[in-house]
């Protein structure tokens, strides 16, 4: 990042980062504290817990945007097709397709929908509100028989092509995620982990807790880290969205405290990151870069 700022002659950084963008945000805000014009950090990483705890939150938070979509379905005057337990249903029709995997029902799709694939589906729907009644009905069919839409929801989060081409998002992920990782706990440490944050977290928990393992396998030797803290920065604005399944607002918590120079804007919302999808984030995001106006202390956006 420093390399393509000094190569575009801009002599401060404007950057706009999520999720694992974040990080990379808050380290060069540590490393070039001098080179920062306005840094813009929605849906922030803690970069101070380890490996373990970070699973271990994230899947927290996807059983926080379970609850408030499990909430939305069944509240007072909606005729949920859940039934009066969403949490229950999704474990069932888990189990069933655990048994007997269920086909896509698409003549040009061979493929049948397994217990993980029912539950990657529920993630990748959970990064954004808007898919929620896509969700319903994916689940619904599925438990009729019918997986598609369960199998279009991990496409989509997979990156997966109509021609069945993946790009290199699972690549990178891996690649990435274990450079950066210094704890690695072994495959025997992750299994153990699995049924006990199962019953802590039914839906979520097992399967986070078997990814730890990962980076055990990975022979390449951890990156470097540079240390976020306060370095003095310009301002920087860090966003936190209250009901993000994949960043908890936890995190942009924290990393607002740990930069100094951080003002935290949160967003009462649901879904991974803030901006632009409600106009009270986006006017005071576009205020930020543009003008370098902060909001003030403690702005909090509304639910829209």
């Amino acid at each position: 990042m420093e390399a393509l700022r000094a190569k575009l002659g801009d002599p401060l950084l404007t950057y706009l980062g999520y999720s694992y963008g974040t990080l990379i945000g808050a380290e060069y805000a540590s490393a070039y504290p001098d080179k920062v014009r306005a840094l813009v950090l929605d849906g922030a990483v803690d970069p101070t817990i380890n490996t373990v705890d970070q699973d271990k939150t994230q899947s927290a938070g996807f059983q926080l945007a379970f609850s408030r979509f499990a909430a939305a379905c069944t509240k007072k005057g909606s005729s949920c097709k859940l039934s009066a337990d969403p949490q229950g249903f999704v474990a069932r029709l888990m189990a069933k397709a655990a048994a007997n995997p269920i086909p896509s029902g698409k003549a040009s799709d061979a493929r049948k929908a397994g217990d993980g694939a029912v539950l990657l589906g529920v993630i990748s729907a959970l990064y954004d509100q808007t898919q929620w009644p896509t969700l319903t009905t994916a689940l619904v069919d599925a438990d009729k028989g019918d997986a598609n839409g369960i199998l279009a929801l991990d496409d989509q989060y997979n990156e997966r092509s109509p021609d069945g081409t993946y790009s290199n998002i699972e690549d990178a992920n891996a690649a990435i995620g274990c450079a950066d990782t210094v704890q690695r706990p072994t495959l025997a440490q992750a299994r153990a982990l699995e049924p006990v944050w199962r019953a802590s977290n039914p839906l979520f928990g097992g399967s986070a807790a078997s990814s730890l393992g990962f980076c055990s396998l990975w022979k390449a030797a951890p990156d470097e880290q540079i240390v976020v803290g306060d370095k003095h920065a310009a301002p920087i604005l860090v966003i936190g969205t209250t009901g993000d399944p994949a960043t908890p607002i936890s995190g942009a918590r924290h990393l607002a405290t740990l930069l100094g120079s951080g003002r935290l804007l949160v967003w009462d919302g649901d879904g991974h990151t803030a901006y632009p999808k409600t106009s009270c984030v986006t006017n005071a995001v576009d205020a930020y870069l543009i003008d370098l106006k902060v909001p003030p202390v403690a702005t909090t956006c509304p639910a829209s």
